[in-house]
């Protein structure tokens, strides 16, 4: 998530001076959304002016080239321009560069002569001052804007910071700004800013939007809108979205995506004049029985509609790209066809165009679950989809984001909202968590004073259901509730004790859920530099584990395999299946296969070596172990260090107890592990055992793999020694 500095500045009211983005930084980290990037965004460019243009005369030496004489606010200047579309700009005001400015690609603007003729600084364009992408022609600016003023003064977002956030998938409400900036008012004891709304005075029409599909939409908000005039965003509304890295398309495509990043709740936009009947229902995708039924009622004949019904509905979503749409996809469809997939994207046939002129603005909630399968199913990951997915508001976030882009339209796109309507499915609820003090302090190891808690519970849109002096302090419901408990503690001896007070949490946090949740959030704004390092010491000492013989048993055992010049191994349960191929003659059970392994390099279990009865036990052990001291270790392999300096630098043979077998199997891949054992006073002597030596989980010995250990239903990694040389 991208978060501008500048922009989340502007939501907030503190009592003090805004910190640094450095201090932004290291506080949004010690909330627990990390700042893995901080990036300078518009470096130089507070040089950058307001310049007039008073005239344009052509160039002498140059037909491509014109003279433009411009004013700066304190002095008229000559200056040499190549852009096509100055010519068109005298009266207007454009962006200038004066002499010994210096532009975010590194150039430095200097007098210099062009074709014989002195020009005086630089009239820039968008990508040359990297606000934008459009280098086609110069940057003309509103005429408004007063000569020889500060661009990034009078453009916010000019010069930047941008921050980027690792937010996790339990914050959804951080993937806007408005979200973070609650966060960071909440922790500061600030107040959140938020843009001014009007609510909409148009009448309700309910055929406007119908929800077809209650399960799978909560609640949708629909907007019908004429005469709106589609075209270019004004200045500060693109440089915001460049910043963020998303590219400008035109006024109503941008202010969905505007309100998308500020409040972190998708938007889209319908030319109204494509839908059937200028209206919208929510549903899930109609199968071709339904399709064919609905072609013969509506006696509509053609190959389109046959070939449609035979296969069922498709859409081509904004890529461009036809997708067959499965019957469990939710839908927005008109009173006849599908117009965008729900959540995720919106359709060709239905999109806002340069000759528009009647738009349905859609805000709605989608169930996550769904939303998810679609965008799997169809392999799109939208912006839209990334929330959805996560669960965005659905209550007064949802209204806000609505009313803010239906403003938007109204101011930057002339648009008159002539209808609107409101449809309610099934949303999920929001739960009444009780808190108590006393848990706070036993949690945390510290106490936080009442205050404080409730300062920052309200803070973050947490509000108390019970007010905290309930039940009152006489009178009959006092006595009542006292009865009551009484009764209740007599059958329990260990109760609870009464919370302090019922907090329900806002819509756009769904991950608080628990007692724990709204503890953690306390502790997330009271600060962990605020928790005092303590030793805890046990009350009582504790006394030593007793003594295992079996364990026992083996440690003396695998002292002195070591002691001998062997070295031990722990291996893996799980090895790759071409790991086991070079073991499969002395194999007497098939490598069960993992449904669902961690890695490519560990999709079977280990299968028992048990020789087969017509291969003679010696041969098969020592054929055995040869092929695994043959075979190239995996790329997970480490190597050992002998505890002997005359035992060889690396083993890839190894013994390890299948996970399905109390047998002992001899394969390769096995992960080892230097020893710990001192190395032996007398120089080792070489041990008489062909093959390998496991020691099992009774301490019984397996000696070349002759025999079958039995142990017990316990598993763990057996330690095995092998043979030197």
């Amino acid at each position: 998530m991208l978060i501008s500095y500048s922009w989340l500045t502007s939501l907030m009211d503190l009592p003090g001076p805004a910190p640094t983005p450095a201090e932004l930084a290291k506080l949004l980290t010690g909330l627990g959304l990390e700042v893995e990037g901080v990036h300078a965004k518009g470096s130089g460019l507070e040089a950058i002016v307001v310049g007039e243009v008073r005239g344009v005369q052509p160039h002498p030496q140059s037909d491509k080239l014109s003279l433009v004489e411009l004013f700066d606010g304190q002095q008229t200047l000559a200056v040499v321009c190549g852009a096509a579309n100055i010519r068109g700009a005298v009266g207007g005001k454009v962006a200038f560069a004066p002499i010994g400015a210096r532009l975010p690609g590194g150039l430095e603007i200097a007098a210099r002569e062009v074709r014989g003729v002195a020009s005086h600084g630089m009239i820039c364009s968008e990508t040359e001052l990297d606000i934008g992408g459009d280098g086609d022609g110069i940057l003309i600016l509103p005429n408004d804007l007063a000569a020889g003023a500060s661009l990034p003064a009078v453009v916010p977002g000019v010069v930047d910071t941008i921050l980027e956030l690792g937010v996790t998938p339990n914050r959804s409400d951080a993937l806007g700004h408005v979200g973070v900036a609650r966060d960071v008012v909440t922790r500061l004891r600030g107040k959140l800013r938020l843009p001014a709304l009007r609510p909409s005075a148009a009448p309700d029409d309910p055929a406007l939007v119908t929800i077809a599909a209650p399960a799978r939409c909560g609640r949708y908000f629909g907007f019908a809108l004429q005469d709106v005039r589609v075209g270019s965003s004004p200045l500060w509304l693109r440089v915001r979205l460049h910043r963020l890295g998303l590219r400008p398309i035109s006024n109503v495509v941008d202010i969905t995506n505007f309100v998308l990043l500020e409040f972190g709740q998708p938007l889209h936009a319908f030319d109204r004049s494509k839908l059937a009947e200028g209206r919208v229902v929510v549903r899930l995708v109609h199968g071709p029985e339904a399709l064919a039924a609905r072609s013969m009622l509506a006696d509509v004949g053609g190959a389109t509609e046959t070939a449609a019904s035979a296969t069922g509905e498709s859409l081509t979503t904004l890529d461009g790209t036809a997708r067959a749409l499965d019957p469990r996809d939710l839908v927005i469809a008109d009173a006849r066809d599908a117009q965008a997939l729900a959540g995720v994207m919106g359709g060709a046939r239905s999109m806002v165009g340069a000759d528009t002129r009647e738009v349905l603005l859609e805000a709605a909630w989608f169930a996550p679950a769904g939303v998810r399968a679609s965008a799997k199913r169809h392999g799109l990951a939208t912006d839209a989809s990334y929330r959805f997915e996560r669960g965005v508001d659905h209550g007064r976030g949802l209204e806000r984001a609505a009313l803010r882009a239906l403003n938007l339209l109204e101011e930057l796109a002339g648009g008159v909202c002539v209808a609107q309507h409101e449809a309610v499915g099934e949303r999920p609820g929001t739960p009444s968590i009780p808190l108590r003090r006393a848990r706070i302090e036993r949690l945390l190891g510290v106490a936080v004073p009442a205050d404080e808690v409730a300062q920052i519970l309200e803070g973050l849109e947490i509000e108390p259901e019970r007010p905290l002096d309930w039940p009152p302090e006489a009178g009959p419901v006092r006595t009542l509730v006292s009865g009551v408990k009484a009764v209740l503690q007599s059958f329990v001896t260990d109760a609870a004790p009464e919370p302090d007070c019922l907090w329900r949490p806002p819509t756009h946090r769904p991950d608080l859920q628990l007692e724990v949740d709204l503890i953690e959030e306390v502790m997330r704004h009271h600060g962990l530099e605020h928790v005092p390092a303590r030793a805890i010491v046990p009350r009582e000492p504790r006394a030593a584990a007793a003594p295992d013989p079996t364990s026992a048993r083996i440690d003396r055992l695998a002292d002195g395999l070591r002691e001998a010049g062997l070295r031990e191994i722990v291996s893996l349960a799980f090895v790759a299946e071409d790991k086991l191929r070079p073991f499969e003659p002395a194999l007497s059970a098939s490598p069960t296969r993992c449904a669902a392994p961690g890695s490519c390099a560990r999709t079977c279990s280990r299968a028992c070596s048990t020789p087969s009865p017509t291969t003679p036990p010696a041969t098969a052990a020592r054929s055995a172990c040869s092929r695994s001291a043959a075979s190239t270790p995996g790329p997970r392999d480490r190597s050992t260090r002998s505890s002997s300096p005359r035992a060889p630098a690396r083993s890839t043979s190894s013994c390890r107890r299948s996970a399905r077998s109390p047998a002992c199997c001899c394969t390769p891949g096995a992960r080892a592990r230097s020893t710990r054992a001192r190395s032996p006073a007398r120089s080792p002597r070489r041990s008489a055992a062909s093959g390998c030596v496991c020691t099992c989980l009774k301490g019984q010995v397996c000696r070349g793999s002759t025999r079958a250990c039995r142990s017990g239903s316990r598993s763990r990694p057996a330690r095995t020694a092998v043979a030197r040389g």
